[in-house]
């Protein structure tokens, strides 16, 4: 169960929990590779979030300055 379980997380499935039964060595393995995912399901998500975030300032960047830059050329173009 631990090996698929880490198989599941090195392949980059993030999405199913990971069991956590007993008291012993194994369990605490169990449990940290528990934490390890869901570190890393978090931080996939913030750089997600990032990323959508970046795309939409660089959109409206670029709406910006293509309103500021078509007077500009209008003006060149008339002369």
């Amino acid at each position: 169960m631990l090996k698929d379980a880490a198989a599941r997380v090195a392949s980059g499935d993030l999405s199913q929990a990971i069991q956590v039964t007993g008291d012993d060595e194994v369990t605490q393995v169990q449990q940290s590779v528990r934490t390890m995912q869901s570190t890393l399901r978090d931080a996939l998500q913030n750089i997600q979030g990032s990323a959508t975030q970046l795309a939409s300032n660089c959109s409206t960047s670029r709406t910006s300055m293509a309103m500021l830059v078509t007077p500009i050329f209008s003006l060149i173009l008339v002369r």
